[in-house]
């Protein structure tokens, strides 16, 4: 799975979990919010991969990336 797809998969299975309301409007602050579940996510693999091998779940790198590609939505 490529990073793009990879990003996007992680925010839209928040889509349920993340509140959205806001005076701005609803549909900003919800994608906001599921953009910062995901980069948590990814904060914690990160974590999890640091001082192991990385090739478990394609290394470090791919998850930098993935948090790019999530900042980039």
């Amino acid at each position: 799975m490529t990073t793009s797809e990879k990003a996007k998969e992680l925010v839209e299975k928040f889509k349920d979990f993340a509140h959205g309301y806001n005076k701005k409007g609803y549909e900003g602050q919800l994608i906001l919010n599921q953009k910062s579940c995901a980069l948590i996510c990814v904060d914690e693999i990160q974590k999890a991969l640091e001082g192991h091998d990385d090739t478990a779940y394609d290394g470090y790198g791919y998850w930098e990336q993935v948090k790019k590609e999530i900042n980039s939505l």
